[in-house]
């Protein structure tokens, strides 16, 4: 086999144009492939911990880039010198010039990796060099992150494209196995992790993966059988004759196509494999032409009878787009023939419509076990497994029925175990309604099984209410005193039917029932869910239904049900959600307490598509608006006044993809009478194409995000503008100029510590506008003298030594040094900080000098290894402070989302905390009758929330400790939940965890 020329070939024209519209370079996009590669790199880092990485085919070294940035240590090395050259500089030294089939790149710079990276590499290699390529990441990987692609053939560079499966069985012969708990999916389709196990179980493991794989491709067989309406057949019998006619013109070149392919066998089958799957693109192509998806599927059906030709002509199809073209003119010729048939089709539209959305379910199905979750299964059966193997008296029904399931297909055939398995599944499935439902509560127990998730399994029955207690709440309801209407704003479009009878059944189970239900429909040509929505509104006046000639997309859509509503507040749900029976009456609950409140917003969680599995709870703070430019943690459930809304505009299209984030910020501009339901009354349903998947589902969002922030400090008039950030969601600069800032610097440490933090503070600090004054004890003064004069004289930074003389009180002189000078910013930096952040001075200063509602403003800190000192305090009655996000990654989000959003807060410790000077005169100073520098820094911040100022941490402005200080925390105080940046659902703050019923942790 002839050698590929990968340096003629991988030039730059290469990277530029290998993904359509994204070029490969650090700058496209505002930065797609850093955060792309950072997220990746967060998910590895996270999981695997390693300490050392090599990404073998590296390309520009963005991954490296990533890793480097976690402080890990990484090699890289791509075949490409243009590649390369493009490496970042101060990473040059860590990558070079290699191919991965050469085992001596792997020996470079050390013999074995904790974990060994290669994404979308050997597809790019002949075969014998992507098994050789394999062959050395086993060798000298401890853990492997691999990806190839097994769909596009249609690539140039493309030399070796195998399914999944493939891969994973030579990994297998090398020794490795996928790991299932490791989710990567919405990142890196095609991705999996694998790690070493024991020679002993590779036989064992293999036939696990044939039989599943047989499995899997008997799911699929049964799925395509179930398309096929056999009474269609006949009519569009000739039909198809004709496209073959025409497509047995290329012949020659499809014969020439065959010879190459005969040269690999097993490329052939995957190729005819990737061929199956491309008939959908065919129904695509004739779904056009007849306006009718059934019968794009019922061509296909037909076609599939003459699958050798079908096959082949489908290749050179996906191979040549002119042939492609050509055979769509084709097509548009019948198209009369199809609209006679159509109909004869329309007669069956409805079974047609029940057998369609069933296919679909099935594929989802087949879709969700090619992925990681799938292969959970096989983690259970090994727990099983092992279970019978260590326990002498176990009842393990699920294994019987498996050994048994097995034995007949040997003695009977697979035919004669269908018949009888089909039989025993048709009496259990007496109690689900449709056999998906079956499908989706199996499994549901599956992941249940697998969840970790017993800590908020018990909070829920600990703290949500029982059907007891909701239908006592149906009475309480009626006695209320005030019971205002509620309008359901619901845009639907494209949405299976059973999801939204769910989202609508939810809005029926409310145990307050003064409400109205406005539903724009925008997927005309259902007409199953037409049928359904009609008859709903006909039956219930509640129901208010338009039905939309197109789509006007969700805010368009959106606005339609506004117009609609009546009612004196709108309530904002998406088609596919849930709401908790008692929402609405914690609402009007709420309401009749604080009546003037124009907009409500409450917790909320995650749940699986077939709602089985509850996770990914949110708790929020109370009203938190800076929040808002790091993330939209409103989300649901919230509750608006509708004349403001009305007043506003209501919904923007031009915010489609953020639109009701765009909607809480020009709320908020209206009014300050905005509250949270400390309940979870919303559940986000966990499905393809929503944003409960991550931001990727919807990539125009970013987009729209932007967009109604920028318009949000317009309207504001803020002196600011606001960008993209690939760890914090987006980033304030202020524009105004440099502020004359007075850094006061806590000294009473170690000398060593204090002439590290000094030094730190100059690297960017600006002489003419920043100045020190470093508060410590005489006696250190005098016998540091030699010391200080040399540092004073090695950096550019002005500073005032103010000394604490025996017997006078460090509070005072700090007060003292504080109000010196006149500043327009006073900035208190403990002498313990030995790192920041570059623009960390401005990043503060910039928050309190132009907000108006800024009264503090303080640095994210954190270790030398990024793990979080502190993001704000959590104080109790009695001025304690407890630091947020303590102990934990930098890059982890919990409960109470993570510490790198813009977060507001009540206090924070005297690490690195700046006031506008104006106002800290106002408040009298800093306190000096306090215990401590930190107890009278957080009173100092009390008293400026008290002056109707809010707190602010700066994930933007980070501080660094060398190690994390241990704390002597008081025990947990219950006046906690009273701090309104907490919850009430926590009885602890380090760490986070969620109350129980009797008061202790959970």
């Amino acid at each position: 086999m002839l050698e590929f020329e990968y340096q003629k070939f991988y030039d730059e024209n290469y990277y530029l144009q290998m993904v359509p519209g994204i070029p490969y370079d650090r700058t496209a996009n505002d930065g797609h492939w850093l955060r792309f590669f950072n997220a990746v790199a967060d998910k590895l880092a996270n999981y695997v911990s390693p300490s050392s990485v090599l990404d073998v085919g590296c390309a520009k070294g963005f991954l490296v880039e990533a890793f480097h940035n976690r402080g890990i240590t990484v090699q890289g090395f791509d075949y490409s010198e243009y590649a390369i050259s493009c490496v970042r500089q101060d990473l040059k030294s860590s990558v070079f010039v290699a191919s991965a089939a050469d085992s001596s790149a792997f020996q470079k710079t050390q013999y074995t990796y904790d974990l060994i990276t290669c994404i979308e590499v050997v597809e790019h290699m002949p075969r014998h060099e992507a098994l050789e390529a394999i062959k050395n990441i086993c060798e000298y990987g401890k853990v492997i992150f691999f990806s190839s692609t097994s769909e596009d053939f249609a690539e140039p560079t493309h030399l070796t494209v195998l399914p999944r499966i493939n891969w994973l069985k030579i990994f297998l012969n090398h020794g490795f196995i996928p790991d299932y708990n490791f989710d990567i999916f919405d990142l890196v389709p095609h991705g999996v992790l694998l790690r070493r196990i024991g020679e002993d179980k590779i036989t064992e493991i293999s036939k696990l993966l044939e039989l599943s794989e047989l499995y899997v491709e008997e799911l699929k067989s049964e799925i395509k059988n179930q398309n096929i309406i056999n009474s269609q057949i006949v009519n569009l019998e000739h039909k198809v004759h004709l496209t073959q006619a025409e497509l047995e013109n290329s012949q020659h070149q499809l014969q020439a196509t065959q010879a190459e392919l005969e040269n690999s066998q097993h490329q052939l089958q995957a190729t005819q494999a990737e061929l199956e799957n491309s008939q959908h693109q065919l129904q695509t192509t004739q779904a056009e032409l007849e306006n009718s998806q059934h019968q794009l599927q019922t061509t296909q059906a037909e076609l599939e009878n003459s699958q050798h030709q079908l096959q082949a002509t489908q290749a050179e199809l996906e191979n040549s787009q002119h042939q492609l073209q050509t055979t769509q003119a084709e097509l548009e010729n019948s198209q009369h023939q199809l609209q006679t048939t159509q109909a004869e089709l329309e007669n069956s539209q409805h079974q047609l419509q029940t057998t369609q959305a069933e296919l679909k379910s099935w594929q989802n199905l087949v879709c969700w076990m090619e992925t990681s979750k799938f292969w959970k299964l096989r983690k259970i059966y090994l727990d099983l497994r092992e279970k019978v193997t260590n326990t002498n008296n176990v009842n393990l029904p699920l294994v019987g029925l498996a050994t048994k399931s097995i034995t007949v297909i040997r003695q009977e055939g697979y035919e004669s175990f269908k018949k009888r398995a089909l039989n025993f599944l048709t009496y259990k499935m007496m109690g689900f309604n449709t056999r998906m439902n079956f499908t989706d509560t199996l499994v549901a127990e599956v992941l249940h099984i697998l969840a970790d998730s017993s800590e908020y399994t018990q909070w829920i029955k600990d703290y949500e209410p029982t059907d007891k207690e909701l239908n006592e709440q149906k009475n309480q309801a009626l006695a209320l005193n005030y019971q205002p209407v509620l309008s359901v704003i619901l845009p639907v479009y494209k949405l299976p039917i059973t999801i939204l009878k769910e989202t609508i059944n939810s809005v029926f189970q409310q145990t307050y029932t003064k409400w109205e239900l406005c539903i724009a429909f925008a997927d005309i040509h259902n007409l199953e869910t037409t049928e359904y929505l009609k008859d709903l509104s006909s039956r219930d006046t509640r129901i208010k239904l338009v039905i939309l000639p197109e789509n006007h997309g969700i805010s368009g859509n959106s606005n339609v049900c506004l117009e609609m509503a009546t009612g004196e507040f709108i309530v904002l749900l998406d088609h596919d959600d849930l709401l908790a029976r008692w929402a609405f009456y914690e609402v009007v609950n709420k309401l009749n307490n604080q009546p003037d409140l124009d907009f409500i917003y409450s917790d909320k969680d995650c749940i699986t598509a077939n709602s089985q599995i509850r996770s990914r709870l949110l708790l929020k703070p109370e009203w938190s608006p800076e929040i808002l430019y790091s993330a939209n943690y409103l989300t649901h459930l919230c509750i608006a006044r509708r004349e403001i809304v009305n007043y506003i505009g209501g919904f923007r299209p031009e915010t489609d993809g953020a639109q009701d984030w765009d909607l809480f910020l020009r709320i908020a501009e209206q009014t300050s009478r905005i509250a949270r339901i400390d309940s979870v009354l919303y559940h986000w349903r966990i499905i393809q194409g929503s944003t409960s998947l991550g931001i990727d589902s919807k990539p125009y969002a970013l987009q729209a995000q932007l967009k109604s922030l920028k318009d949000h400090l317009s309207r504001t008039q803020l002196p600011a503008t606001i960008s993209p950030h690939p760890e914090c969601g987006f980033q304030i600069e202020w524009k105004t100029p440099v502020a004359k800032v007075s850094i006061v610097i806590d000294g009473e440490v170690p000398w060593d510590n204090l002439s590290t933090c000094i030094s730190a503070i100059s690297v960017f600090a600006d002489p003419n506008f920043h100045k020190a004054k470093v508060v410590l004890p005489e006696s250190n003064y005098y016998s540091q003298a030699n010391e200080i004069k040399t540092l004073t004289e090695q950096i550019n930074l002005p500073i005032d030594w103010l000394l604490i003389s025996e017997g006078n009180s460090k509070l005072a002189t700090l007060a003292e040094a504080a109000k010196q000078d006149a500043p327009d910013v006073v900035l208190f930096v403990s002498g313990q900080i030995i790192r920041f952040q570059e623009g960390w001075i401005e990043e503060l200063s910039g928050w309190v000098l132009n907000h108006p509602d800024i009264g503090f403003a303080s640095a994210l800190i954190l270790t030398n290894k990024n793990i979080v000192v502190e993001a704000g305090l959590i104080v109790d009655k009695c001025d304690n402070g407890y630091p947020l996000f303590y102990g934990s990654n930098l890059y982890t989000w919990e409960t109470f989302g993570g510490a790198l959003w813009y977060r507001n807060c009540s206090a924070s410790s005297p690490w690195a905390i700046a006031f506008n000077y104006q106002h800290y005169l106002s408040l009298e100073g800093l306190p000096t009758d306090s215990p401590s520098v930190k107890h009278s820094i957080i009173k100092l911040c009390q008293a400026s929330r008290a002056a109707n100022k809010r707190g602010l941490v700066n994930p933007h402005a980070r501080a660094f400790l060398e190690n994390l200080p241990e704390y002597n925390l008081p025990k947990f105080e219950n006046s906690l939940a009273n701090d309104p940046y907490f919850h009430p659902a926590f009885a602890s703050v380090v760490p986070l965890k969620l109350r129980a019923k009797n008061g202790e942790r959970s």
